[in-house]
């Protein structure tokens, strides 16, 4: 917009061995410049020498200090809901999923396990892989407790 190149146009130009002060206006050279404040600017008259011009007075507007807090000119959009403390946004089509349990429908606030204080049933995410036999010892080499050892073995699958 003013006619100065941006630094990815100035590192183009550059690149392809162009001067970047041909590209640059006349406006913005040193020459423009002088000859525009090469001459002396002399200082205004004193107010006993200026001339009366029959006019109109010009006053300042009045100013009326008002009494309390100023309001916030907000416009308030579509979607904001009054609220029992004042204005909130609504979350109509944001699909909530509750952090203690993992469900959606409901926050960690509404959790029904979570106000009876028990702990959730959360099933790790798992990827399948692929083991040989020959490779991965069978379940009497391992020592795990049971239900940990049918977890594990679950997530495998055999060849």
């Amino acid at each position: 917009m003013t006619g100065i190149p941006c630094s990815h146009a100035i590192s183009c130009l550059r690149h392809e061995r162009v001067p970047v002060e041909s590209v640059i206006p006349d406006c913005y050279s040193t020459t423009t410049y002088l000859i525009a404040y090469g001459q002396n600017i002399w200082p205004c008259k004193d107010n006993t020498e200026l001339e009366k011009v029959s006019a109109i007075e010009i006053h300042p507007p009045v100013y009326e200090k008002k009494v309390g807090r100023p309001p916030k000119y907000r416009r308030k959009q579509s979607c904001e809901i009054q609220g029992p403390n004042g204005p909130r946004l609504s979350k109509h089509g944001i699909i909530m999923t509750c952090t203690y349990c993992g469900e959606t429908g409901h926050s960690k606030r509404g959790c029904a396990l979570g106000k009876v204080g028990t702990r959730p049933k959360i099933v790790p995410k798992r990827t399948a892989c692929v083991i040989n036999a020959e490779d991965e010892p069978g379940p009497s080499h391992m020592e795990y407790d049971e239900p940990i050892a049918a977890q594990v073995m679950t997530s495998y699958t055999f060849v």
